[in-house]
């Protein structure tokens, strides 16, 4: 009796996403409009020239799933009155200059945009709204602007991929849990009059209080003697 030996071969193709890569320019509350619903759902890359506002933000975050790296640094973010926004379905004023609260940020489901891994930010903006980047854990480079002069309360809560952040000299309010389970080390510019850093800790100037310790960092820590 002869034995058939049957091998069965088994091909496995993984799901890799090519860059979709696209640049517009726009006028405020346009984006939308300026992209096919393929393009929305497709682009990985986006660069954004001319202005936007909340709406803009709002359309990025959840019109355009495959979305990880946006470039506005050459736009003017406008202030926004009304109820398409990304903070609130009642009407709601977003100021100029500002990147909104919850720009990236699901209030609903309480979960940031996984996929946003960089954002380059316009050098005019001078805060960054409550929660813009909440739960944004892919994100890995972002670089706060010397614009900045305000960052709002859990603006980067759970960016767990954040390895290193820069805080500039005109930086003069951080709020409460701005840094919250997050493992990013802070560089605090030495020029800043308000905040201070040490071996990737955020003090006040004058080390009198930590305001934020790294998750990341493990063993014993010697808190200074000046707190």
């Amino acid at each position: 009796m002869k034995h058939i030996l049957i091998i069965a071969i088994l091909t496995f193709t993984s799901n890799v996403f090519a860059q979709v890569s696209k640049t517009v320019t726009i006028s405020a509350g346009n984006l939308s409009s300026a992209l096919t619903t393929n393009e929305k759902n497709s682009i990985t890359n986006l660069t954004i020239q001319g202005s936007i506002d909340a709406r803009d933000f709002k359309t990025m975050r959840d019109d355009m799933p495959m979305l990880a790296e946006v470039d506005i640094n050459s736009v003017n973010i406008s202030e926004y009155i009304g109820i398409e926004g990304t903070a609130s379905n009642e009407s709601v004023t977003y100021p100029v200059n500002t990147i909104p609260d919850h720009a990236f940020h699901y209030i609903a489901t309480n979960t940031g945009k996984i996929n946003l891994s960089s954002i380059v930010l316009p050098p005019t903006i001078i805060s960054i709204g409550s929660s813009a980047f909440d739960g944004c854990t892919g994100l890995t480079s972002i670089t706060i602007p010397n614009s900045v002069n305000l960052i709002a309360y859990s603006a980067f809560w759970n960016c767990m991929g954040l390895t290193s952040v820069t805080i500039p000299a005109n930086v003069n309010f951080i709020d409460n849990s701005v840094f919250a389970k997050c493992k990013a080390d802070i560089i605090v510019d030495p020029a800043n009059p308000n905040y201070s850093s040490l071996d990737g800790v955020l003090f006040d100037k004058t080390k009198t209080r930590i305001k934020y310790y790294p998750t990341t960092k493990s063993g014993e820590y010697i808190i200074p003697q000046s707190v």
